[in-house]
């Protein structure tokens, strides 16, 4: 044995259970900085249905952020905003026409049921496959048949079923969207977002819609008239606590929910102004869209002033204000009142909503109102 090999000390080698030990400090520390991050990294927050909701939601936010940069970003290379030129069959892009009810459509309208409204005609080819299915036959099954269904399921004491009615309700929602794409497919327009104030079809689809969301809204309100004490207008009263399978019981006035009792005058009162919000919010967003359409479809014959009304489109200013309506639009109320019955918080949010959800919708309002009559007046449109 030679000198090297008596006088080699062999490397230490550490015990598997030290390895182990240091490689679960490790994976704990990164949990933890992700929990603290972003929560819905945090292997806990999915154990219950407040969990699972809390992700879906964070899910959603930071998927509609995504969209809106994207589609800012296409804007700055959009010149103008034209309503008769087609978008390329076959080729349908969220980013592509853009339009102005196109930007000013809320996110899960948007970036949700229109994709897959689109994507269904391409792949099934439904509107030529099915030409005896006209887009006012799409209308009136949805009123007459899914708007009814989801007011009866959400009108339930039952969780899980008020909760399978509002996907109910947002599958009319999906239908009233397809009547339009039927529409446009036939009538060869591409995948332009306007309006045809002068078919019938437009008066048809609009009574429907109406109608759907009054059926919704009833539900709803029959919901109110199960879970609150009708016969005592001004005693404290509690909200029924649910059981695990959904069902609300008396719970002894130990819930944190609380929920004052109130006639069903009242009570009907409350649902009564958070569905005309719905109304008040479509016809103040359908105005700003005509209105912002005339800002940027004319035609400008001064070049200095084309340049101009270029300027404002591409306009961070034009954005935000565009942006407000996605918030406030008359269908996304829809949505948060579908939202509040998953997370059966749908008392809490008409209660919110009932004189709040007014002033909102008239300040958006007003912005865009000043806003558009600075534009014409810079851009010299009557």
């Amino acid at each position: 044995m030679t000198y090297e090999q008596r006088f080699t000390i062999a490397p230490l080698k550490k015990p598997p259970e030290v390895t182990l030990v240091r490689d679960r400090i490790w994976l704990s520390y990164i949990r933890n900085a992700l929990g603290y991050i972003m929560p819905s990294c945090n292997p806990h927050t999915c154990k219950d249905e407040k969990g699972v909701f809390k992700l879906l939601g964070i899910t959603l936010i930071t998927y509609f952020l995504i969209m809106d940069i994207i589609m800012f970003v296409s804007l700055q290379k959009t010149p103008a905003l034209p309503d008769t030129k087609p978008a390329v069959p076959g080729h349908y892009s969220v980013f592509s026409p853009l339009t102005t009810k196109h930007l000013m459509t809320d996110h899960v309208t948007l970036y949700i049921i229109n994709p897959s409204v689109e994507y269904f005609e391409s792949i099934t080819n439904f509107s030529s496959v099915f030409s005896f299915i006209t887009p006012n036959i799409i209308s009136f099954f949805h009123l007459l048949v899914v708007a009814p269904i989801s007011m009866k399921l959400v009108s339930s004491l039952n969780l899980t079923v008020r909760r399978i009615g509002a996907c109910f309700f947002m599958f009319r929602s999906w239908l009233d969207t397809l009547d339009g794409v039927v529409y446009r497919s036939r009538k060869g327009m591409g995948r332009m977002y306007h309006s045809e104030r002068s078919s019938s079809g437009y008066l048809v689809d609009a009574v429907c819609d109406g109608l759907g969301g009054v059926l919704f809204s009833f539900g709803i309100l029959f919901y109110f008239f199960k879970i609150v004490d009708s016969k005592a207008s001004e005693l404290p009263y509690t909200k029924l606590a649910t059981s695990e399978n959904g069902t609300n019981h008396n719970n002894n006035n130990n819930s944190t929910n609380p929920v004052t009792s109130y006639s069903k005058c009242r009570l009907f009162w409350k649902m009564w102004c958070a569905g005309f919000l719905v109304g008040v919010a479509a016809s103040a967003w359908d105005f700003s869209v005509e209105n912002m359409k005339i800002v940027f479809s004319t035609k400008l014959t001064d070049p200095k002033l084309t340049a101009l009304q270029t300027e404002y489109l591409h306009s961070i200013t034009t954005w935000c204000v565009m942006w407000l309506w996605r918030l406030c639009e008359g269908q996304i109320f829809f949505v948060y009142m579908c939202w509040s019955i998953f997370v059966d918080k749908v008392w809490e949010y008409v209660n919110f909503v009932q004189y709040i959800g007014y002033l909102v919708v008239f300040t958006v309002f007003m912005i865009n109102f000043f806003y558009i009559r600075h534009m014409k007046a810079a851009l010299h449109i009557l």
